[in-house]
C-alpha cells in the first residue's frame, strides 16, 4: 500500500499546485517580478538564476516533482475515464501497476465484482483488491461471515506471504463491529487477536449502553 500512499501524496502536491495558480495575489509587488498566475513553470524556471537552477539540488527537487505530476496528473485522467488503459501512458512499469491496481479496485467496488480484481497481473494487488470487496460486502449485507472470505486469500507459502492474512480479517471484522448497529458480542470471537478481542467486547457493551431504549407504541 506504500505506493498508493506514495500516489495521494502526488495528488495532494498537485491540488497544492492548482490552488496557488489559481489564487490571486493581492499584496504589493514589484513591477519586476510577475505576480502569482501570470507566467507558465516554464517562464519560471527560464527566469530562475542559473546558480539555482543549475544545482543538483535544483535538479533533484524538480525530478521529484515532475515524477509526482506526472503520475497524479495521469490518474486522475485514469480515474475520471473510469479506464485502465490510460494507466500505460504512464513513464514506468511501477506506476503503470500501481495506476491499474487504484482504478482497478475502484471500478471492482463500485459493481462490487470481485472478478475484476483477477483482471490485474500482481498477486499482492488482486489480493488487496479482493480484501476490500469481501470488507464492503460484509458490511453492506450486514453479514460478518463475509470476512471469513479473506481466509481464501492465503497462499499457504508462509515467507512468502506479504499480506498478512489473519491482520486483514481481524480489520475485516473490527470494521464490521464499528460499521454495523446489529453487531453482537458473539462475532467479537472472529478475531484471531486477543487484545482486539478484548477492544471488540468492550466496543460491543459500551455501544449496548450508549444505545437509547425504543420509545413505546401507542395503542
Amino acid at each position: 500500500m506504500k505506493k498508493i500512499i506514495f500516489i495521494i501524496l502526488g495528488l495532494l502536491i498537485l491540488g497544492s499546485c492548482t490552488l496557488q495558480k489559481s489564487t490571486k495575489n493581492t499584496s504589493p509587488v514589484s513591477n519586476d517580478i510577475p505576480s502569482v498566475g501570470t507566467t507558465t513553470y516554464t517562464e519560471d524556471i527560464e527566469n530562475t538564476s542559473s546558480k539555482i537552477k543549475d544545482t543538483d539540488e535544483f535538479k533533484s527537487c524538480m525530478k521529484q516533482q515532475a515524477t509526482m505530476c506526472i503520475q497524479s496528473t495521469g490518474m486522475q485522467i485514469a480515474q475520471k475515464m473510469k479506464d485502465t488503459a490510460f494507466c500505460k501512458e504512464l513513464s514506468t512499469p511501477e506506476q503503470q501497476g500501481s495506476c491499474e491496481f487504484a482504478i482497478t479496485m475502484i471500478n471492482a467496488q463500485e459493481k462490487n465484482d470481485e472478478k475484476l480484481c483477477d483482471t490485474l497481473t500482481d498477486k499482492n494487488y488482486i489480493k488487496q483488491c479482493k480484501i476490500q470487496i469481501y470488507r464492503q460486502d460484509a458490511i453492506t449485507k450486514k453479514d460478518i461471515i463475509l470476512c471469513d472470505k479473506i481466509n481464501s486469500l492465503s497462499s499457504g507459502t508462509g515467507a512468502n506471504e506479504t499480506i498478512d492474512i489473519n491482520t486483514q480479517k481481524d480489520q475485516c471484522v473490527m470494521q464490521f463491529i464499528m460499521s454495523v448497529q446489529e453487531s453482537k458480542e458473539a462475532d467479537c470471537t472472529k478475531l484471531t487477536n486477543d487484545s482486539s478481542l478484548e477492544m471488540c467486547k468492550m466496543m460491543i457493551r459500551n455501544k449496548a449502553q450508549s444505545t437509547p431504549p425504543p420509545t413505546p407504541t401507542e395503542n
